[in-house]
């Protein structure tokens, strides 16, 4: 929604600090807004509010938020950027919480880069 009212100011869409910001302020209302709108439940905003937010913690057990957040870190981690500083994934509360299993030297979760070999060894025998 927000890119495509960028083609009024084409300029723009050569400043990826501006973009990131504007996905930064807006992402996450237009997510509260959109899961709000459909009705959906209270863990799945919960998601949406967290996503960054990388220090949550909350009492009980782990939540789908929690589990959000590990993928959005190891997502993150793949895909370096120098602009961007990054917690130390067995630093989260998250982590704690769930305890998904060993760090890979460059920051993501063992479990999800087998998982994503698995993927592409699968894509590679099924052209």
């Amino acid at each position: 929604m927000l890119y495509a009212r960028l083609d009024a100011y084409p300029e723009m869409l050569d400043h990826a600090a501006f973009i990131r910001s504007l996905e930064e302020n807006f992402c996450t209302k237009v997510s509260l807004m959109l899961l709000e709108h459909w009705g959906l439940d209270e863990e799945l905003c919960e998601v949406a509010r967290s996503r960054n937010h990388w220090q949550r913690d909350h009492p009980g057990r782990a939540d789908l938020a929690d589990v959000a957040i590990l993928v959005n870190l190891h997502e993150l981690r793949l895909n370096p950027n120098p602009e961007r500083t990054l917690p130390e994934m067995t630093q989260l509360p998250a982590d704690a919480k769930l305890a998904p299993g060993p760090v890979s030297l460059r920051g993501t979760l063992v479990l999800l880069d087998q998982a994503l070999d698995l993927a592409a060894i699968e894509a590679s025998l099924n052209p």
